[in-house]
């Protein structure tokens, strides 16, 4: 819902949408709104200086989605070192990051090094981080708030863990288990929430026959 598009809505409109307690005012409500959330053709007032009630009009009817991007780029491959990547990660809210060294950035390495998005919270921006390893690496993405991710040519992606994203859209996850299945690793797992179509049913039966694991939620 949002506050009606009209100037004669009232202030339990306001209350109402902000979810307060009735006998809350004006002021809690401007303490409580989100900016975002403003329709900038009513609420001109950014310095707070004049805020009113008819600031409120159309208040919560613009959803700007919020939304992470991944995207792994295959930096080099040698014989020492069976896959050198940077995964680049961009967003527009906050969101989480660890990693085996417990480092933002920089290189991860060892037996199956982690890239780990799923215990220290992080502020919205973009940061790179480099993982190389003897052996194929995990990835944990669960429950953010992503809107796309790019896992193809990850010959050495052995577990991606993107359960709990529901902003990911029927295709995206298509293309997560094609990418998947033509990077030609066996005997992985993906948990992703269940929502593909018939687009990926041959990606995800060639992945079964070499041995994966796919977990759906």
């Amino acid at each position: 819902m949002a506050v009606p598009d009209t100037d004669t809505f009232s202030l339990q409109d306001v209350i109402t949408e902000l979810g307060l307690a009735p006998d809350e005012g004006l002021v809690e409500c401007f303490e409580e709104a989100i900016a975002g959330s403003f329709d900038s053709n009513y609420n001109p007032n950014a310095d707070g200086t004049n805020n009113n009630l008819l600031n409120f009009r159309n208040y919560g009817a613009t959803i700007v989605a919020p939304g992470i991007g991944i995207d792994f780029t295959h930096v080099s491959k040698s014989a020492t070192w069976q896959g050198y990547f940077e995964a680049s990660v961009s967003s527009t809210v906050t969101w989480e990051w660890d990693a085996a060294s417990g480092l933002p950035a920089g290189e991860v390495q060892g037996v199956e090094p982690i890239i780990d998005f799923s215990s220290s919270t992080g502020s919205p921006g973009y940061i790179n981080m480099r993982v190389r390893g003897v052996y194929p690496f995990i990835c944990r993405l669960p429950d953010l708030l992503i809107t796309y991710i790019d896992v193809s040519n990850l010959t050495s992606l052995k577990i991606l863990d993107i359960r709990g994203n529901y902003l990911m859209t029927t295709s995206l996850k298509d293309q997560v288990y094609i990418d998947m299945d033509n990077n030609g690793v066996l005997n992985g797992t993906i948990d992703m929430n269940a929502g593909s179509t018939t687009a990926s049913d041959s990606a995800r039966a060639s992945l079964i026959a070499k041995g994966w694991t796919l977990n759906t939620y």
